[in-house]
């Protein structure tokens, strides 16, 4: 059979590999920040605490700036 619309690899349009890693970049953080939450939370709810201060002022901080 032929490999009619087989494209070869190198046929492929080049992307911005720069801009995506900083995209990557960026994504990776914000999931590593949610799951810092999560697991903040975890922790407190298993203690049965549900609210902190060092959360609270992380919080207020980030609201600010």
């Amino acid at each position: 059979m032929a490999k009619g619309s087989h494209r070869r690899p190198d046929k492929r349009k080049k992307k911005n590999t720069k801009y995506s890693d900083e995209l990557k970049g960026i994504q990776r953080i914000k999931d590593r920040d949610k799951e810092i939450q999560k697991s903040k939370a975890l922790v407190r709810q298993m203690r049965g605490k549900k609210w902190s201060e060092e959360d609270f002022e992380e919080e207020f901080e980030s609201k600010i700036l």
